[in-house]
């Protein structure tokens, strides 16, 4: 495999574009920062079967560039009141829910990421 992108790398820039245009967008998605960031709402976040699974996830990896791009996305969802149960435990929002998630995981990154959107 890494002899192919050797290989690639060797081609002309048109070429290059030419087979890039082939290639399926969730896997260009995973390629470049700017891919990420251009195509994650579409075809990342719109297929999330469940948040708080996949916020735990990015949290307990305290993978902060992409916990950023979802809190975003969240919008408005992350300040509003609502009553939720996580292991047996009761949280009046997203937001409370998400900062013991990273006091417990030990993901400073994503609480101060959690701390200014919740000064914005």
């Amino acid at each position: 495999m890494n002899n192919n992108l050797i290989l690639i790398n060797r081609l002309p820039p048109e070429l290059k574009r030419y087979i890039f245009s082939f290639i399926r967008i969730t896997t260009k998605v995973r390629l470049t920062k700017n891919n990420y960031t251009t195509f994650y709402y579409r075809y990342i976040y719109c297929n999330l079967s469940d948040e708080i699974t996949y916020a735990r996830k990015l949290i307990s990896y305290d993978m902060s560039f992409i916990f950023e791009l979802f809190i975003t996305s969240t919008g408005q969802k992350l300040d509003k009141k609502k009553k939720l149960y996580y292991s047996n435990i009761k949280y009046n929002s997203l937001y409370e829910l998400y900062s013991n998630l990273c006091i417990k995981y030990q993901s400073t990154n994503c609480r101060n990421i959690l701390r200014y959107r919740l000064n914005q």
